[in-house]
């Protein structure tokens, strides 16, 4: 699975706009073979993509968007 995960913090890296936004400027980038997303924010300013969270699919999408920063 870490290597999953390394694979798609690379594409975040090189492609973060590829990612639609889940919730605000939120982004969300799925793992290939695992049922895992990665939840981003990327700041095209500083060109800067941070990964706020990796949690379960099945994990509650509303729950992890209170927990989400306002900005």
């Amino acid at each position: 699975m870490v290597s999953e995960y390394d694979k798609a913090l690379e594409r975040v890296g090189q492609f973060p706009r590829l990612f639609a936004r889940e919730h605000r400027n939120v982004r969300l980038a799925s793992l290939r073979r695992f049922p895992y997303n990665v939840w981003y924010v990327y700041d095209e300013t500083a060109d800067v993509a941070v990964v706020l969270r990796v949690p379960h699919q099945r994990q509650d999408d509303g729950q992890i968007k209170r927990e989400l920063p306002e900005e």
